[in-house]
């Protein structure tokens, strides 16, 4: 019996399975590769009146804001304190966001949802009418927006009177109106800075 045929035969099949074999390892990689987690894709709007920032999921992905993270800029400076999200109370913010951004909401942001927080007096850069604000919006460190607008409202400076009413006034017109100021402070304020 001759040996020469079955070599060109095993070889052939070698060749075979080692074509097999890299097919299926590329096909894995090529896989896990497609299976990363990437950013979610949606589309947002921000509004700012005041101190009011208000961002509306318009639509796209679900955003679960226990992944999200915020930085607002001022007319190009970084506030002193950056929200974190979910939160009821934070530095540099009013207490009691609305929507997603408050942790008794449901922390999936879904299309339709409006999201509010305020930005507290005590935080810098203040935001004023004509102030450019800028938040960027990150899902696990990865950028899925950059939302800017610029403010709306009326600047209002108060200050303190001697019998405990703050007179309020407001960059619209000329009026101005008092209103109560909580007598439970029992610090002054820091020199320099109003109430």
């Amino acid at each position: 019996m001759s040996d020469r045929a079955t070599v060109p035969a095993v070889g052939v099949a070698a060749l075979l399975g080692l074509t097999v074999l890299l097919g299926a390892a590329v096909a894995g990689a090529a896989l896990t590769v497609a299976s990363v987690d990437s950013p979610p894709s949606a589309a947002l709007t921000l509004s700012v009146s005041d101190d009011r920032l208000t961002i509306a999921h318009a639509g796209g992905d679900d955003l679960d804001v226990r992944e999200l993270r915020l930085r607002v800029r001022v007319d190009g400076e970084e506030l002193s304190h950056q929200p974190s999200v979910p939160f009821f109370s934070a530095r540099g913010f009013e207490s009691g966001p609305s929507g997603p951004f408050n942790p008794a909401a449901d922390p999936e942001w879904t299309a339709g949802e409006t999201a509010t927080l305020r930005v507290a007096g005590t935080n810098e850069p203040p935001i004023r009418p004509g102030s450019r604000v800028v938040v960027r919006i990150s899902h696990r460190d990865a950028p899925i927006a950059r939302l800017s607008a610029t403010s709306s409202g009326a600047e209002k400076r108060g200050e303190i009177s001697r019998n405990g009413m703050r007179r309020v006034e407001t960059g619209r017109d000329e009026s101005s109106e008092e209103e109560t100021v909580a007598a439970s402070r029992s610090t002054p304020p820091a020199r320099g800075r109003p109430w």
